[in-house]
Formats: C-alpha cells, structure tokens, sequence
C-alpha cells in the first residue's frame, strides 16, 4: 500500500495497510499469510525497474482498526533472506505444481498455522 523510500541508503520499508481485527504477533494462520505478502511485496519491489538498486530490509503492517483501547497496531517486520529464499522456492515449486496440474493432497495436514508451515516446509523439501 505504501513504501518508504530512503534514497540516501537505498532501503525501502514496505507498508501494507489492514482492515479487520488486529493482531499483536505473527504467530496466526492469517499473519503467516501477512508475513509471506510482505515478503512477496519485496521480490517484486527488488525486481522492478524503478527500484531494482535499492534493498526492501523491512516490512510493516499496520491495522487500521483501532484496538479496544483506541490504540493502532503496527507489527514490524525485519526481513531475513532465510525467510525470502525458503519463500522463492515455495513459488517455483507451487507454480512447477500448477503447470503439471499436479495438486498435492492437503488432507493430511491441520488447517492451523503448525499444518500450514508443515505442508509447505514439505512442498519444499520435495520439490516437484
């Protein structure tokens, strides 16, 4: 929804703008999807013409809805390339699967964050 651009470092923070009920961590099925977004938002922003020499280190979510106490939540995002790279190849093997029309069996797997991570740390280790 936004970035901030320092061009003196070359750095950008990506700012992505959420409605509905807050969250204070990361640790829900919804904000691992917020979290691979944010990371999403960097490939494609490195990627780019306009912004291919500048680094995307950090990523924020801010939840426009205030809490019960009036308050704005924002939680912060510093972007490791662990994260990013595990990420690549969960792209290219969904789209290796996709183009196959190959479509792995989810029902093994709990449809709760630890489910989630499972299959996809199992989409990667096999990759297609």
């Amino acid at each position: 929804d936004r970035l901030l651009v320092d061009k003196k470092s070359k750095s950008i923070t990506v700012v992505d703008f959420k409605t509905g009920k807050h969250s204070s961590n990361w640790n829900t099925t919804k904000l691992h999807k917020y979290r691979q977004q944010l990371l999403m938002y960097k490939l494609l922003v490195e990627g780019s013409h306009s912004y291919s020499d500048y680094k995307v280190d950090r990523g924020l979510l801010v939840f426009v809805e205030p809490s019960s106490n009036g308050q704005i939540t924002t939680l912060d995002l510093q972007i490791n390339e662990v994260e990013v790279e595990e990420l690549k190849s969960l792209i290219k093997t969904v789209w290796a699967h996709i183009q196959d029309l190959d479509f792995p069996n989810i029902y093994a797997y709990s449809k709760d964050l630890k489910g989630i991570k499972t299959f996809e740390e199992h989409l990667i280790t096999n990759i297609h």
